[in-house]
């Protein structure tokens, strides 16, 4: 991590305060319904007293991965006015599914969310999962973010309820400068997939797709970036809604290997390695160790 900031006080390594944070600074990111910790569950408005009545997303607020996350979708009313969600589980009442997030929160604090929804230029992309660009930014010589790589990750079955490459998602490199979308991979998890110019699971063509809001997406990063300077070196998540683009979470050490790997190119040949060295060089002594691992990753062999 290229950062100033302590882990035990790191923004980006726990959900629920990089959610204030953003809320305090204005940026468009999604809220938490709630949060379960110890037992109990404290709603972000204090005058509620029930889960709403809309598809839930639950995750850690402490992981990476996709690991112990879980959809539950709403169902409706049943004949006694109750909220009934499906999920994990199978079927519970609101006030069942209140319990079991209660009970599952003992020594595992958890981020209750609205889901959100794909816009519709990449739903055939995305499958039932949201779909995620992973967009690295990185202070330049002037101490402003600057965009360096991005990818954008989708899930390839029904039943995924994460993009994450690691749970069966594929990610295709972007051009940052258009939104463009190259061929996709899965890292070489299932050798027979190669690189993919149409999405394995709807057919739907990858290669040559621009995404949309790509301006306002590049302006989300940038301006988030600007409010962590401490960080030299972030990984954005970044939804893409009918309502514009949502920050999802920050990611203090993104996975450099899988933006190389994506575009088919080592990041030791671009701009990423340059500003890197250049930290490496200029930042504090408390930066140099991770500074030099960072440098190595993205300074991959170029022969």
């Amino acid at each position: 991590m290229l950062s100033d900031v302590p882990r035990k006080h790191c923004i980006l390594g726990n959900k629920d305060i990089f959610a204030a944070h953003c809320r305090e600074f204005g940026l468009h990111a999604v809220e938490p319904v709630a949060i379960a910790d110890d037992g109990h569950i404290m709603f972000s408005d204090t005058s509620l007293t029930r889960l709403p009545a809309c598809d839930l997303f639950i995750k850690p607020a402490r992981g990476s991965g996709g690991r112990g996350a879980e959809r539950w979708r709403w169902q409706g009313k049943d004949m006694q006015g109750q909220d009934i969600y499906t999920g994990t589980t199978g079927r519970l009442a609101e006030v069942e599914l209140r319990q079991r997030l209660a009970f599952r929160s003992n020594g595992r604090r958890t981020i209750i969310q609205r889901c959100l929804s794909n816009h519709p230029d990449i739903a055939q992309l995305a499958g039932h999962a949201v779909a995620t660009v992973r967009m690295v930014t990185c202070l330049n010589e002037d101490g402003m973010p600057e965009i360096t790589d991005a990818i954008f990750r989708m899930a390839t079955r029904p039943d995924c309820i994460v993009d994450n490459i690691h749970a069966g998602g594929i990610g295709a490199p972007i051009d940052i400068s258009c939104g463009q979308l190259g061929c996709a991979s899965n890292l070489g998890v299932d050798a027979a997939h190669g690189r993919l110019r149409h999405h394995p699971g709807t057919n739907h063509v990858i290669e040559g797709v621009r995404l949309p809001f790509w301006n306002d997406v590049r302006a989300l990063a940038c301006a988030a970036h600007a409010t962590l300077t401490s960080y030299v070196i972030v990984g954005w998540d970044i939804a893409l809604t009918t309502a514009g683009p949502v920050l999802i979470e920050g990611n203090s050490g993104p996975c450099l290997d899988i933006m190389q790997r994506m575009a088919d190119r080592p990041l030791g040949d671009g701009r990423l390695a340059h500003l890197l060295a250049h930290h490496l060089l200029q930042g504090p002594q408390s930066s140099i160790p991770n500074a030099r691992q960072q440098c190595h990753h993205a300074g991959a062999m170029t022969g």
